[in-house]
């Protein structure tokens, strides 16, 4: 369940898997007809928010965290990491 802080965002707890990285959605209030969802697939922290929508149209469209290493500046995550969802 998330929480909003004090400052009005809300937040959860994510715990990475063995891949290191993690690729979701929000359903509102458990129901998948009602996505919260970034415009574009593997969309970073900060992406601007959509929905919500029905799972056809946020179909593929998921935030991504990644944990995995980086190798120098500027450089993109390991080759061929796929977020699934």
């Amino acid at each position: 369940e998330m929480r909003r802080d004090e400052e009005g965002a809300y937040c959860f707890l994510v715990t990475l898997g063995a891949n290191r990285f993690e690729a979701f959605q929000i359903w509102l209030d458990g129901e998948s007809d009602r996505v919260l969802h970034p415009g574009l697939p593997r969309a970073a922290s900060g992406s601007t928010v959509h929905g919500p929508s029905e799972p056809w149209a946020a179909e593929g469209l998921r935030w991504v965290i990644d944990g995995r290493p980086h190798f120098g500046a500027g450089a993109p995550a390991l080759a061929g990491g796929g977020a699934g969802g």
